[in-house]
């Protein structure tokens, strides 16, 4: 049984979760972690990635934008974004 406020455990299952591809349960996990600490970049990152990784680009860019808020200096992170950013706008311009 987990801690409902344990926001490292939900990373932790999150993470779990992303290293089996199953993206749908990552996203449920992290977004959970999220939402119990919001000001961990690490955090916001992953579920990033997931969102990209399921196709949910909105979500995804939401979520990078705030990991930069928190930590400017993520220069991965900035440059998943500009990936992310150009398929989205290519995909909007179909």
């Amino acid at each position: 049984e987990i801690d409902p406020e344990d926001h490292e455990a939900y990373y932790r299952l999150g993470f779990d979760r992303v290293l089996n591809k199953d993206w749908g349960g990552a996203i449920a996990r992290l977004k959970k972690a999220v939402e119990l600490k919001p000001d961990n970049a690490s955090y916001h990152l992953l579920l990033a990635q997931a969102y990209t990784n399921s196709q949910q680009l909105g979500p995804a860019i939401r979520h990078y934008n705030e990991s930069l808020k928190i930590n400017p200096n993520n220069s991965n992170a900035r440059e998943q974004l500009q990936q992310v950013r150009d398929i989205y706008e290519q995909q909007k311009g179909n």
